[in-house]
């Protein structure tokens, strides 16, 4: 009796084939055409250009918004320094007390004060740029590993080990929206535009019963709507793209794992830092700037005069005598 073997088919595996072209190329196919491109998404150097492109580009972005802010205080401070001269910490002026002469001791020493006042806010002003930065850039970081680690689920569901790399890329390329929309803001307020509300924020306001929830239900709420924008959609939509066809994921399992997702981005951040619903708006910074100019002027003009009559061109203010004795001494 002849044994019939009943084979099964292998399965059809798709080709590994990278589309060719620049990076420019690469990102205009990203947007227009998703799904072709996880189908055949590049294995070169170009995710490492676009992981730098990203990159740059928060870390520009936020500099350029404290700035503003930085400068106003830092402006703001040499005015103050500049009215209020007798309110001075001397031991700051050991190094130009030496330099001046007896006959403008007040005029110098505001002006000197006012160089030091101005030389230590710009060190701050740098500083907190630099950290500004920082904090930008590790942001971003932070949300890769978080993809990266979500997009593993999908292989591991299907019985198979993780392709780390892979969804490191996937990632990368699926954050370009983010960065997309950091530069229109950029060019909203580079443009004269003043900060507002991040998303869907603004309902909150308009909310009667927000108040009455608990802070941590508050706090979550503040996150989901303010990342709750269009860019952030395009994003999750080129995550699930990504898993569905780069990594072959199925689309129940996709699905839990992009879920799983955007409950990590809410729930997390609202427990570890202070939810930020607006942007701050780019403007002050010409007031304050003429204000310093003003104060600058003042300070000149009181120096001079101060100086004609430490001279003799004018009476002392107290009667005595220009290096002599006070009447009746």
């Amino acid at each position: 009796m002849a044994t019939q073997i009943q084979r099964m088919p292998a399965p059809l595996a798709l080709p590994n084939e990278s589309s060719g072209g620049s990076i420019i190329t690469q990102i205009v196919r990203l947007f227009i055409q998703p799904k072709a491109f996880f189908r055949h998404m590049p294995v070169g150097s170009h995710w490492l250009i676009t992981l730098i492109l990203v990159l740059a580009i928060t870390g520009f972005t936020a500099t350029a918004q404290i700035q503003s802010g930085t400068a106003s205080s830092t402006t703001g401070t040499t005015t103050s320094a500049s009215t209020q001269a007798t309110s001075f910490n001397l031991t700051a002026l050991n190094s130009t007390s030496s330099t001046t002469s007896s006959s403008a001791v007040a005029p110098s020493g505001t002006a000197n004060t006012t160089t030091a006042a101005t030389s230590t806010t710009a060190t701050v002003s740098s500083d907190t740029t630099l950290m500004t930065e920082l904090l930008a850039v590790c942001g971003v970081l932070v949300m890769w590993a978080g993809q990266t680690a979500a997009l593993s689920l999908v292989t591991m569901l299907r019985g198979y080990a993780p392709q780390v790399g892979k969804c490191l890329q996937i990632a990368v390329w699926a954050s370009l929206p983010l960065a997309l929309m950091l530069v229109l803001r950029y060019a909203h307020f580079a443009s004269g535009g003043s900060g507002g509300s991040l998303g869907l924020s603004l309902l909150l306001t308009n909310w009667s019963g927000y108040g009455q929830l608990p802070d941590i239900v508050q706090r979550i709420l503040a996150v989901f709507t303010s990342n709750l924008t269009l860019f952030w959609l395009w994003n999750l939509l080129l995550i699930y793209l990504g898993a569905r066809f780069a990594l072959g994921g199925r689309r129940f399992g996709v699905a839990v794992v992009v879920a799983m997702w955007i409950l990590a981005a809410t729930i997390v951040p609202a427990f570890v830092s202070t939810p930020q619903t607006r942007t701050l708006p780019r403007q002050t910074m010409t007031t304050q700037t003429q204000q310093a100019s003003t104060t600058k002027s003042s300070t000149t003009t009181a120096t001079t005069q101060a100086q004609q009559g430490a001279s003799g061109d004018m009476q002392p203010p107290s009667g005595a005598m220009p290096g002599g004795a006070p009447p009746g001494g």
